[in-house]
């Protein structure tokens, strides 16, 4: 008897170690929110992105029409006009930009597919867009993910790739 109840002590430190493996460590793998080609932050015309002033920020040149939750968040704040949207994960921000000339835009341009305050899951659709729509009125489309973070956070580093798609780790954040 006392033999079993060793093995069973050993079988549950052995559980318990495999189960904490899993639990949440604050840290997040933030996947892409866009299938398309890589565009540096440098080379974005828009300053506040190329300066970085909100974040480290990563462009895309999509490819697809559908923005995808790049983690488990809340829906935050979406534009009035509906291509950008503030996604709380933890003690950071990401920002998702469709396309950055947002006075061009028309709201018909974009389907939501979430409202302000919802929980939403890693992979889940945010929205669709009318890419042909917004290349007719924006010949330097691009879409941006910025990463926004309190001052004392490290620094953020992207991926170093010239394409991404929905599954793609862009970068991890320590978000506790």
């Amino acid at each position: 008897m006392n033999r079993q109840k060793k093995i069973v002590i050993s079988v549950l430190r052995y559980v318990s170690i495999f189960l904490n493996l899993f639990k949440d460590s604050g840290y997040h793998k933030i996947l892409s929110p866009f299938d398309g080609n890589i565009v540096p932050s440098d080379m974005i015309a828009e300053s506040n992105i190329s300066r970085d002033v909100f974040g480290n920020s990563l462009g895309i040149q999509p490819v697809e029409n559908e923005v995808h939750s790049p983690c488990a968040c809340i829906v935050e704040r979406i534009s009035p006009v509906g291509n950008a949207m503030l996604l709380k994960v933890g003690n950071a921000h990401l920002i998702i930009n469709v396309g950055l000339e947002f006075e061009k835009y028309k709201k018909d341009f974009f389907k939501l597919n979430v409202v302000e305050g919802q929980r939403i899951s890693k992979g889940q659709k945010l929205m669709s867009f009318d890419i042909e729509k917004i290349y007719k009125v924006d010949t330097n489309f691009v879409c941006t993910i910025t990463v926004k973070q309190n001052r004392t956070s490290r620094h953020v580093s992207f991926i170093n790739a010239r394409h991404v798609s929905f599954d793609t780790i862009l970068c991890t954040l320590n978000v506790l």
